[in-house]
């Protein structure tokens, strides 16, 4: 009786009338894949102003006010990127969340890809424009923590990026 109960049970569910208790469907894993995208972005947004905060009261005594307000400038223009990021990350949560067309989630998610590329393109930018300031007034080891602190984060930054990247590709229209 068991067998007969399991294979009716396999046919009903390769005929599609009921899936598996286990079973996600693809609309629940792409709102689970957006919905993680939003909240490592904002994690990380949080995890970088409150390091460069902390650098920032840990060093500040260091810099002349022209370099302080290098410093600060570059903080908030990071800021504003990832802000923009998270944004559009939650842009796209939402759409998927409220069951929006595949075409319409796409394209959020290739917005919060641009978003993720011109913070790269920030970050890189504002990297080496600092980098001369901060050679003269750390020491080696605190330089060495700091490019940790920052590989650390750049790695955790490409995480977000294959991310987003994947769910633009899931979302193609065609797919």
């Amino acid at each position: 009786m068991r067998a007969l109960f399991s294979a009716l049970f396999a046919v009903v569910v390769a005929s599609g009338l009921v899936a598996p208790a286990n079973a996600i469907s693809p609309a629940a894993t792409l709102m689970s894949d957006t919905q993680e995208a939003k909240n490592d972005v904002a994690t990380f947004r949080t995890t970088q102003n409150q390091l460069l905060n902390s650098y920032v009261q840990k060093y500040s005594s260091r810099f002349t006010p022209s370099e302080s307000a290098a410093l600060t400038n570059a903080q908030t223009k990071a800021d504003r990127s990832l802000l923009a990021l998270q944004r559009a990350t939650a842009k796209t949560d939402r759409l998927a969340n409220a069951g929006a067309s595949k075409s319409s989630i796409h394209e959020a998610a290739k917005e919060a890809q641009r978003s993720y590329e011109r913070a790269v393109t920030a970050a890189t930018d504002t990297q080496a424009s600092l980098e001369p300031i901060l050679r003269n007034r750390l020491s080696l080891t605190e330089a060495f923590s700091a490019y940790r602190d920052y590989s650390g984060a750049l790695a955790n930054f490409e995480d977000i990026g294959a991310q987003l990247e994947a769910i633009a590709e899931r979302t193609k229209p065609g797919r």
